[in-house]
């Protein structure tokens, strides 16, 4: 019987071990999972799904890394990182476990954890730094005395190539590589990386910038007065000076340092990569990527617009919109157009406000000015009157969902707040529900995927799976 209750002990423990663990597993070399294992002396190691112990417990804690082939692990009061295996790759020297997180997982946020990619860890004193390839090869020391006060800035390429911007206690920049090499040949003020192919050198005694190609070893002189990331690979436009000329030029400049001649311009690049504006007093130009104009506007100011290849245009105050060949999309008779990238795009016409559709027609038009150019997580709208200063909300098709009439409305997981006067309510995300009236309320927490109030002592839990009070269920009687 006893042997029989230590054999459940074990299985419900794993089970919670298993349940709680914020990233669950991890792949040996054999891909068999590893999971926390906790063991009577209150440590822990690590097991096989089956309860086979790999690795006995002899550590305060143990966390794992969705996607990444390491394990963080607390000895003592340090961190340290080992291998599926077990092996040891950094020992606990770290202070903290919370830095080492934040960029390991930031890493695997830009594009994934992939063969030849790296990962650099520090500790919150940011004291210990250390590079780690795909392979799990030896970490590499960058430690050294200017690096007390130093920070990492990681650089993911285009093309599987990846260096890392250093800044060390003195403030001077260094650009490592895979191996840890300073692939710089000079001190410089100022490094900004544009590409794999394309890095930009600041010399601080007279501000101008050398373009450095790491690929090829190859240098430019200091001969650039600014220098714009176009974020296609292996090209920038970089301005100078000629000596014909006072005002600066534009250059499309390619990995080779081969110059495009664009004009004098103020130059900006189109959001989705497609063309180059370029400006100088009321004459606008678009050059595609090649630097090859497309076509040319006199007499009224272009300017760019993050939203599917197109330009604003601005006509004696009033705005349209051209495609990037130089074709009218919407007429130049509105007040404003914006948008944040590519959802939706609102406007004014004189003292109203609305949405364009996909096709660009006026979708609607409302009195009440549109608070947001991103909807909430439900797809509506907060409206603001601008007379009375109330708050309201719509659909994407303009129609009221709650008048204007609120001091305050905010969107939480599953439920709206509002405030009118000194009356509090919350209602269903569809706002069709009056759920309460309160009077103080706690919000505990409104992450994405559920909504936690503290109400009179009690706590209520919105998600997706329904609506429910944690101290009295049978409160689910007025949802």
């Amino acid at each position: 019987m006893n042997l029989y209750f230590s054999f459940r002990f074990k299985f419900f423990a794993l089970i919670l071990i298993i349940t709680a663990s914020l990233f669950s597993t991890v792949k040996t070399s054999a891909q068999s999972q590893l999971v926390p294992w906790l063991g009577k002396n209150g440590l822990y190691g690590l097991a096989e799904i089956s309860g086979e112990v790999v690795i006995p417990p002899q550590y305060q804690e143990i966390k794992l890394h969705r996607d990444l082939p390491f394990i963080s692990f607390k000895k003592g009061v340090t961190w340290g990182i080992m291998d599926p295996n077990g092996e040891v790759i950094i020992e606990p020297i770290l202070n903290t476990y919370h830095q080492l997180h934040n960029w390991t997982i930031r890493a695997n946020e830009d594009r994934g954890y992939r063969e030849g990619d790296m990962i650099y860890v520090d500790d919150s004193a940011g004291r210990n730094f250390f590079l780690i390839n795909s392979k799990l090869e030896k970490p590499i020391d960058l430690n050294h005395p200017k690096n007390n006060k130093g920070k990492l800035q990681l650089k993911s390429s285009f093309r599987d190539f990846s260096i890392l911007k250093i800044y060390t206690g003195s403030g001077a920049p260094s650009i490592i590589n895979t191996n840890g090499k300073n692939i710089l040949k000079e001190s410089v003020y100022e490094v900004e990386i544009y590409d794999a192919e394309l890095i930009g050198l600041q010399k601080e005694e007279n501000g101008l910038f050398a373009l450095f190609n790491p690929l090829t070893d190859k240098q430019t002189d200091y001969i650039y007065k600014e220098i714009h990331r176009t974020q296609l690979p292996g090209k920038v436009i970089g301005q100078k000076i000629l000596s014909n000329n006072p005002n600066p030029v534009s250059f499309l400049i390619d990995a080779e340092f081969k110059e495009k001649l664009l004009g004098p311009y103020d130059v900006f690049v189109s959001k989705n990569q497609e063309r180059i504006l370029g400006r100088h007093n009321n004459q606008a130009v678009i050059f595609d990527f090649e630097g090859n104009k497309q076509f040319e506007i006199s007499g009224f100011r272009v300017h760019p617009f993050p939203f599917n290849s197109l330009f604003l245009l601005d006509k004696f105050n009033k705005i349209g919109l051209i495609n990037n060949s130089g074709q009218m999309v919407v007429d130049t008779i509105y007040n404003d157009i914006r948008t944040k990238g590519q959802h939706s795009v609102l406007f004014k016409r004189e003292n109203q406000y609305g949405l364009f559709s996909k096709d660009w027609k006026e979708q609607f038009r409302i009195p009440e000015k549109i608070v947001e150019e991103f909807p909430d997580s439900k797809g509506h709208y907060k409206i603001l009157d601008e007379a009375t200063g109330k708050f309201g909300l719509i659909d994407s098709m303009g129609n009221y969902l709650a008048s204007a009439e609120f001091e305050e409305i905010s969107s939480y997981p599953y439920l709206y707040y509002l405030r009118k006067e000194d009356t509090t309510f919350f209602k269903s995300e569809d706002l069709q529900t009056e759920l309460f009236t309160v009077d103080s309320f706690n919000l505990e927490s409104s992450k994405g995927r559920e909504s936690v109030l503290s109400i009179n002592d009690k706590k209520y839990v919105f998600n997706a799976e329904g609506s429910y009070s944690n101290y009295s269920p049978t409160c689910n009687s007025w949802l």
